[in-house]
């Protein structure tokens, strides 16, 4: 550490200004930033001149002038990227800290710092490490040139350090685009989920193994154990991740028909869907049942969440037809909104819906009505029938409904001819 207050020509204005605080104030802990004080200074210096002080023979005038930059606005500190990345390299520990934290605080705006933040997830000093960490978690995406790095962080001595990097890669929504070459994380992240008995770390791992998609299906058997888990959230997880998974998860089949049983909405719900996306067919008309049951639920919000669901899982849902149908009647309109939106997602396969799809236009509410038309223009009407509601729709008071119309006559081609003279007019529409 250097002297507690800095003395001599050309030493910066940050540095004179601390040094008479280090000085004067009896009750100054020389380990402590002064957290008030450092922001009044902040705001004092201009960032060259805390660049200036980053170069400064004190060491605890540099580390305080690197955290001082992470008080300046985003705008003006970026000027000091280059000497805050040159401070990661820095012979004292605090100072790299200091510099980790502000460009973390930087976030995006620093994201030329990621090679030299990956660097120092090597360094000998824990608090650095997981600064630099929080830091790279901090620029999400644009770390991901990070992940080689931090997949070896996961072997890292300190289990805080473990647990750190587990939840930044199941917040990156990297490693799936890391390619092959992330593969080589499953066994660490097999690990965290039996190392640390903490749900953040669990669900971390989970998801940062479900963004691997196949490529992680050695973790299938960890996975499976995960859906007996007592608690939701890691249940919900695991399910998520084998329906990134796809086929590849397909170990996992008897036990996600066991969850079809879960308690939990969303978890049945995940597990539905994913049995579906995976090809097995007795497994997904199993869930297809228990989702068309579920449109008929007393509680709207599983009717809702049902519907939902039959969407996202699109074609394949194709029986689910009839009893969306209906739901196009239920009395609440979000479950009418979303059953127009699941027989949009169906596309073709809902043409059967078609005659009360055309009735639904008339729906009270804006938000079902827009579905309506959108469900119109994806099934792909041909025949003259829905006409005169659509011609109708160009005129709605929401423009979403009166744009989703357009998008339905213009999929109908020559047999919405009829039509011509209200869409020419809507070229002149100024609401």
């Amino acid at each position: 550490m250097g002297s507690t207050a800095s003395r001599g020509v050309g030493r910066s204005k940050f540095s004179q200004l601390w040094g008479r605080h280090a000085a004067t104030d009896e009750f100054w802990d020389p380990d402590e930033d002064g957290f008030d004080y450092l922001q009044s200074l902040a705001g004092a210096c201009t960032v060259p001149e805390l660049i200036k002080a980053l170069r400064d023979p004190d060491t605890d005038v540099r580390w305080r002038a690197a955290r001082a930059l992470g008080r300046k606005k985003l705008s003006s500190a970026a000027i000091a990227l280059p000497q805050l990345i040159l401070a990661l390299k820095d012979e004292n520990w605090q100072v790299q800290e200091s510099a980790a934290e502000t460009l973390g605080l930087m976030g995006l705006a620093a994201a030329q710092a990621v090679p030299q933040l990956s660097m120092a997830l090597q360094d000998r000093v824990e608090d650095v490490r997981r600064t630099a960490l929080q830091a790279l978690g901090r620029m999400g995406p644009e770390a991901a040139g990070a992940v080689p790095h931090l997949i070896e962080a996961l072997d890292d001595q300190q289990w805080q350090v473990r647990k750190d990097t587990a939840q930044i890669l199941g917040r990156m929504d990297a490693l799936g685009r890391v390619g092959p070459a992330a593969a080589t994380a499953v066994p660490q992240l097999i690990e965290a989920l039996m190392d640390i008995d903490d749900a953040s770390v669990h669900t971390s791992a989970i998801k940062a193994l479900g963004m691997m998609g196949p490529a992680a299906a050695g973790a299938v058997p960890q996975l499976i154990e995960a859906l007996r888990d007592k608690r939701q959230i890691v249940r919900e997880r695991a399910v998520k991740a084998l329906y990134y998974m796809g086929p590849a998860g397909a170990e996992a089949v008897p036990q996600l028909i066991e969850a079809l049983s879960d308690h939990d909405l969303l978890v049945w719900l995940s597990a539905a869907e994913t049995l579906c996306k995976m090809g097995h067919l007795a497994a997904a008309a199993e869930a297809l049942s228990q989702l068309i049951k579920a449109l008929k639920d007393e509680d709207r919000f599983v009717r809702t969440a049902a519907a939902r669901t039959l969407g996202r899982i699109g074609p394949v849902a194709a029986r689910a037809v009839p009893q969306l149908v209906e739901a196009l009647k239920d009395k609440y309109e979000q479950v009418r909104q979303c059953a127009a939106d699941a027989l949009a997602k169906m596309g073709p396969a809902a043409s059967e819906a078609l005659p009360q799809l055309i009735e639904a236009l008339n729906d009270t509410e804006w938000t079902v009505r827009s579905c309506v038309a959108e469900a119109l223009h994806k099934v792909g009407y041909k025949a003259a029938e829905p006409l005169p509601q659509l011609i109708k729709a160009l005129g709605d008071e929401n423009e979403k409904v009166r744009q989703r119309a357009i998008e339905a006559l213009g999929s109908m081609g020559p047999a919405a001819a009829e039509a011509v003279p209200q869409l020419i007019e809507t070229l002149d529409d100024q609401r």
